[in-house]
């Protein structure tokens, strides 16, 4: 995948607060964001990121196969000129910083 934290991320209630982590890493946990109780959905997507990332990836893949893609044969990502797939491959890209 990419350089971020690998998930699954989970939302914790704490102290009025809603905090994604990703549970127990060398034994301790790993705060990936902190965030005001108020925004308990913007904490229940942020902790998903990992999951739609990837399987967004996994779409892309499986559309590109589907569509016949002579690249996903060989072996390399599928570079098929679709809006919808440009648009994931886009964000995907985004997600990844490249």
């Amino acid at each position: 995948m990419s350089g971020h934290t690998p998930g699954p991320w989970v939302v914790a209630d704490d102290s009025g607060e809603c905090v994604v982590t990703l549970a127990e890493v060398n034994a301790r946990d790993v705060i990936i964001a902190n965030l005001p109780r108020a925004n308990h959905a913007n904490a229940r997507l942020i902790a998903a990121a990992p999951a739609l990332l990837e399987a967004l990836r996994e779409m892309v893949l499986l559309a590109s196969h589907r569509s016949g893609c002579a690249g996903l044969i060989r072996g390399q990502e599928c570079f098929c000129q679709c809006s919808h797939l440009s648009k994931a491959r886009a964000t995907i890209a985004a997600a990844r910083g490249t």
